[in-house]
């Protein structure tokens, strides 16, 4: 699902795609860590 990142970066919002995909990674990385703590439990 890169592909709206390429088109991002085709129309000059190269930036912005970039900033998204860090924040959707973050939020992953988030939740991930949260789903394997409460398994631990």
């Amino acid at each position: 699902s890169q592909q709206w990142i390429e088109y991002y970066r085709s129309i000059g919002q190269g930036e912005y795609a970039d900033e998204i995909a860090r924040q959707m990674k973050a939020i992953y990385r988030k939740w991930f860590i949260f789903i394997v703590i409460e398994l631990q439990k």
